[in-house]
């Protein structure tokens, strides 16, 4: 089965990065469906190509990507936040699997993925 992933950044790098990791680590695993450069596009399109897994960043310059999670009280998607704010990657945020910080690094995204992949096998056993 194939999840379908969702990013939303304004950094075209980060967007290329992740879509580039997507590929080469979890190509059997997951399809990068769209991306969003803002949390008002974002929204549309999460709410239209309902994915399974979003990246998401912090700080946009038209808002922050913590009031794009609070258009979804009931999200049916997980989350992992890629920041390069260094006092968010500390937190621990709540209904997030995972915070990733930029520059990306190869391996934090693979252990990230393999939760999410985690948490998606235990949904689905009875």
């Amino acid at each position: 089965m194939r999840y379908k992933v969702f990013i939303v950044d304004d950094e075209s790098a980060s967007i290329e990065m992740l879509k580039f990791f997507c590929h080469r680590y979890f190509d059997q695993a997951l399809e990068v469906v769209g991306f969003a450069r803002g949390i008002d596009d974002a929204f549309q399109k999460i709410k239209g190509l309902a994915p399974d897994l979003v990246f998401l960043d912090i700080r946009m310059p038209r808002g922050f990507g913590n009031e794009l999670l609070d258009r979804f009280p009931k999200r049916k998607f997980e989350v992992i936040i890629v920041t390069a704010l260094l006092s968010v990657k500390s937190m621990k945020l709540n209904n997030v699997l995972a915070v990733l910080g930029k520059p990306l690094d190869q391996n934090e995204f693979v252990e990230a993925v393999h939760a999410f992949l985690k948490t998606r096998a235990a949904q689905s056993q009875p």
